[in-house]
């Protein structure tokens, strides 16, 4: 318990709440310190030690007070149920998404800002979650993706892919053709349905659509994983 304690409240920045806990526990060491153990990793361990009651509650009430002051200037926003599991990344359960970790850190950023009502920074970071995307699509054709503008690498990819028809008919091409064209197709079409909107201050997004491009954003990376990695 003591170690959570000091744990959550070295999370929450409560550095006077950690300093009244310190003292207590330091005196509980001192009356009894064959009964407190600290161990290497910071852990500490308290068997059956105790305090006279008085200083007991004297430390009690001391943490507790201190603990409602500093708690009392953090400003807390509440997640509702139904966008916990954004909050905290679990959502993204497909394993495949993992071969692209950029994206992976950009898609939790923007389950984050869904989930504390924040749908425009939402589809900002589900687009940037595409862009390792775009770069493994344009790697095995050998193209830049070093451009700022998505419409100069979409094109180089396009062409490249136009080529492969030049190639002697096998079920590799075709599947190939198949692959690139729809991914392609599809970055081309997130480009001018919200890319380029949502990176030049053009709009701002509902949360419902927000919910929609990140779900759209995380499956089109998962399926890029069949074949690509960043």
């Amino acid at each position: 318990m003591i170690n959570d304690i000091f744990s959550d409240a070295k999370a929450l920045g409560l550095e006077v709440t950690r300093t009244h806990l310190s003292s207590m526990l330091l005196e509980i060491m001192k009356e009894q310190p064959s009964k407190v153990r600290l161990h290497q990793n910071g852990l500490i361990e308290i068997k059956g030690a105790t305090l006279d009651a008085a200083r007991l509650c004297h430390h009690v009430e001391s943490v507790y007070k201190t603990l409602c002051v500093e708690m009392g200037a953090i400003l807390f926003k509440a997640v509702p149920m139904d966008r916990k599991g954004y909050a905290d990344g679990s959502w993204l359960k497909a394993p495949a998404i993992s071969k692209f970790p950029t994206s992976l850190k950009e898609l939790e950023r923007a389950g984050q800002c869904y989930a504390l009502g924040q749908p425009t920074a939402s589809v900002f970071h589900s687009m940037r979650a595409l862009e390792p995307g775009l770069g493994a699509l344009a790697k095995p054709f050998n193209v830049s993706s070093a451009h700022e503008n998505w419409q100069n690498v979409i094109n180089d990819i396009e062409a490249k892919i136009r080529s492969l028809g030049n190639q002697p008919k096998s079920p590799q091409k075709i599947d190939d053709e198949k692959f690139f064209g729809n991914a392609i197709s599809h970055l081309y079409f997130v480009k001018n349905a919200w890319r380029n909107h949502v990176a030049h201050t053009r709009e701002s997004y509902s949360d419902d659509e927000a919910l929609k491009v990140l779900r759209h954003s995380a499956e089109f990376i998962e399926s890029l994983s069949a074949k690509l990695a960043e």
